[in-house]
């Protein structure tokens, strides 16, 4: 069990603990304590559950992660911690894979019935790191148990699609701590006036409740190509601005978000991010550099990142990575759409809403989506287990 415990703890707590990170209790070391509890966890997957199996979706992935190094060898430039940065990501992100695609059906419900007790747990302690830093709300600085309120509200939805998932896949039915657990996140958002979470929670409840009602006509339209090609549309009507010409969506920002239509700032951020992306459109600047707070740091000092998932990931893997990357995702969510389970529908939906959200953030590729996608095609290898098994 100690993979298992582990994993609970550092993906879904990661090294958050309070308003300020307990990484700064071990300065100047805390960043090679967090790499090694990444690489660890992905060590001990191997270890317990073997390797990878081969197949289409796995060289997708590490044709992604060659990508993404290459971008920070040659175009930003990058130091030996980088790099170690680099494998100790990698190494986790391929031993939850492992875990995901070769773990008994026991332990992932394990893991699951763990992520709910993180769930009730982290929403204590981000009610009271809230309770403390009050002051910086009203800057949108305010830093609470998971991190930032965009992460906060990324980690959210994740645990409430682990939960649902958890509820259909075990008991085919939501549990009344779902229900009420969805509803305190919700008002999170609200009393936050967090429009990306918001969006999020209220595109994942709209599709969970067309799945009661209108389930055939539903999943005819939301095959995973015509998804994604909706979502790259949208992803271009926001960082082009062309949304701004499109009157309900002007009306949704400003009169359901209370939100300004240039998203906060955002507008300025895309351009100048565009601009940063065109220097090296193929691959990009690679993984975790820091170019748009280089470039535009100065000028937009509350932005960090391009705050929208694609444009951010155009920046960081080039149109190569990216589209190694959407193709990863079209795979795994074809294996979540033809499973006839309805568990893997629910985080089907996640997936959509957290992309969603990543129009004016970075939630993809987040370790809160990397957990959910990875979860959500676990049951279709449960599936083939189970039929090996019968066959054999």
């Amino acid at each position: 069990e100690i993979p298992l415990r582990l994993v609970g703890s550092e993906m879904c707590i990661r090294d958050r603990l309070s308003p300020t990170s307990l990484s700064e209790m071990f300065l100047p070391y805390s960043s090679y304590l967090f790499m090694i509890m990444q690489f660890c966890i992905g060590f001990l997957f191997f270890r317990t559950y073997g390797f990878l199996r081969r197949e289409k979706e796995t060289m997708l992935l590490f044709s992604f992660f060659f990508v993404a190094v290459l971008g920070m060898l040659f175009n930003y430039g990058t130091s030996i911690k980088g790099l170690i940065r680099f494998v100790c990501w990698m190494v986790s992100i391929l031993g939850l894979y492992v875990f995901m695609t070769r773990a008994t059906d026991q332990r992932i419900k394990t893991f699951l019935e763990a992520s709910r007790a993180m769930y009730v747990l982290g929403g204590i302690l981000t009610v009271v790191c809230g309770l403390k830093v009050t002051d910086d709300m009203a800057y949108g600085t305010a830093v609470f148990f998971w991190g930032s309120e965009a992460i906060t509200v990324q980690a959210l939805i994740m645990f409430f699609a682990m939960s649902i998932y958890y509820d259909i896949r075990y008991n085919e039915r939501v549990s009344k701590f779902s229900i009420v657990m969805g509803g305190l996140s919700v008002a999170f958002c609200i009393y936050h006036n967090s429009g990306q979470g918001i969006s999020m929670f209220g595109v994942m409840i709209v599709l969970m409740l067309l799945n009661k009602v209108c389930y055939e006509r539903l999943w005819k339209l939301a095959k995973p190509m015509i998804v994604l090609i909706v979502l790259t549309i949208i992803y271009y009507l926001v960082i082009t601005l062309r949304f701004t010409e499109i009157s309900f969506v002007v009306d949704y920002i400003t009169m359901v978000l209370s939100k300004d239509v240039s998203l906060t700032g955002r507008d300025a951020i895309f351009k100048g991010a565009l601009e940063i992306f065109g220097n090296h459109p193929w691959i990009g600047y690679g993984y975790n550099n820091a170019i748009v707070n280089d470039i535009l740091g100065r000028k937009f000092m509350q932005f960090n990142t391009a705050h929208n998932s694609m444009l951010q990931m155009l920046i960081d893997y080039g149109m190569i990575g990216t589209g190694l990357f959407i193709s990863l995702v079209y795979c795994w969510m074809t294996r979540m759409y033809k499973q006839i389970e309805i568990a893997p529908k629910m985080v089907y939906f996640a997936i959509i809403a957290m992309f969603i959200g990543g129009l004016v953030n970075m939630v993809v590729p987040s370790n809160n989506f990397w957990i959910l996608i990875i979860l959500g095609i676990s049951s279709d290898y449960q599936y083939q287990h189970r039929m090996e098994l019968e066959t054999s």
